[in-house]
């Protein structure tokens, strides 16, 4: 009775070791993100686990840690960037009242411009109207008005007539003369002051299109921060899942090994009466 009672507790102690380890080795593991600290929560009702499950613990640990700091710069790249698009559209906004300032200068010196032509031109009219009749004189007449010693040749042909008409003709050429110089003046002036606006324009716009190069810079940044984020929070999902994952597996895989603990505390309790 003694050899049997020893012979069956040896085979109880042989087979339920092996039945825990063929259990254990039996459920799949899930090493690509596994919580450290649920394996903790589950280390006081559960056998210590090997060293490769600590390694792959550290390791998934590790995972989830890298990916919450990944996470955390794209949060952060993304406020920068958001920061530097508003900059940068608060300097197009300014850059565009500028610009529309320009042209409105130029607007005006373009439309000055055209009147001082129109009244050159004006002031060519009425020269040319003013010359006519010294031209006719002198056709019909023959004379010329060069010198003051010509002046008893042109009374005597023409007459004091003649020669008032051709005094105030003189006059009037010189004052045409003298409005269209002064036209002429100002519509260099102008000329210069449209050429400066040209100018100031064409800066402008090659600002502008630097500002809408650097916009559009910021925004090609803005969307590849918004796909890493999106990726990252794909990645820490599917971190969570595999965790769920992997707590229902160390809850079953608890479960049994209390199943088996409790089969051979009863074993053992059949083993020490049938000794008795």
């Amino acid at each position: 009775m003694m050899i049997v009672g020893t012979s069956l507790l040896q085979q109880a102690d042989s087979l339920l070791p092996t039945s825990a380890d063929t259990l254990s080795h039996s459920i799949p593991r899930s090493g690509d993100g596994v919580n450290a600290n649920l394996m903790e929560s589950r280390q006081e009702s559960s056998e210590p686990q090997s060293y490769d499950g600590d390694h792959d613990d550290n390791h998934d640990m590790k995972t989830v840690v890298t990916m919450q700091a990944n996470l955390d710069l794209a949060i952060t790249t993304l406020g920068v960037l958001h920061v530097q698009l508003l900059a940068a559209n608060g300097a197009v906004e300014r850059l565009q009242v500028d610009v529309h300032r320009i042209q409105l200068s130029e607007a005006r010196a373009v439309q000055d411009a055209e009147s001082a032509r129109q009244s050159i031109d004006e002031l060519r009219e009425q020269l040319r109207h003013a010359t006519a009749p010294v031209a006719a004189i002198a056709s019909q007449k023959h004379v010329s008005i060069a010198t003051s010693t010509d002046e008893q040749n042109v009374c005597s042909i023409g007459g004091d007539q003649g020669i008032a008409q051709a005094v105030a003709t003189a006059n009037a050429l010189s004052r045409v003369q003298a409005d269209l110089e002064r036209a002429t003046a100002t519509c260099n002036q102008w000329e210069a002051r449209w050429k400066a606006a040209a100018t100031g324009q064409d800066e402008a716009r090659v600002e502008v299109e630097a500002m809408k190069a650097m916009f559009e810079e910021e925004k090609r940044l803005h969307l590849e921060c918004q796909q890493h984020l999106q990726a990252a929070n794909v990645e820490c999902a599917n971190s969570r899942l595999r965790a769920e994952a992997a707590e229902a597996q160390l809850d079953d895989l608890t479960e049994r090994l209390s199943h088996v603990e409790r089969d051979k505390s009863a074993l053992q309790v059949q083993v020490k009466q049938q000794l008795q």
